[in-house]
Parts: C-alpha cells; structure tokens; sequence
C-alpha cells in the first residue's frame, strides 16, 4: 500500500492537477488508486506571494490523499516485509 498526500498547482495561470497525473503514473507502474480524499484550502503559498496575483484571482486549492495498492496480475497477493534490523 502506498499513501500519498499531494496539492495541486499552478504555474502561472495553467492548473497542474497533481493528483490525476499521479494516478496516471501510479496506473502505468502498475499501481491501482483505491481512494481518493479531496480537502479544499483556502490557504496557499502562492497567496502569499504578491507577484502571483498577476496571473490568478483565486488562490484556493485542493489537497489530496492517494491511497495506492499494487495491481498483481498473477492473482496471488504480494506482501511486503520492512525489517527492523539493525
């Protein structure tokens, strides 16, 4: 299982989804999206920044957890083991 917790962008006025593209990544490593949580912001660094509003009104963003899993083809489930070896 894979989490991932990414926010989407923007440069300049072009909106980066993150979280789509990273499904499309995770879908071509063979990685199935489980579950997607979207949480809108309303804070962001970029409304901070004074230069950005040359290229936006708004500001607010979307922060989303990624839940991954493995696709395994063969049908047989794949574990993992992390080692606390020292």
């Amino acid at each position: 299982m894979c989490v991932l917790v990414v926010q989407d962008s923007y440069y300049k006025d072009l909106h980066n989804n993150l979280p789509v593209i990273l499904t499309e990544m995770g879908a071509a490593s063979e990685l199935e999206l489980e579950q997607r949580n979207d949480f809108p912001l309303s804070r962001t660094m970029a409304g901070i920044n004074p230069s950005a509003r040359d290229y936006r009104a708004s500001f607010n963003a979307t922060e989303s957890v990624l839940t991954f899993r493995r696709s395994d083809s063969s049908g047989a489930q794949q574990v993992d083991y992390i080692s606390d070896a020292v």
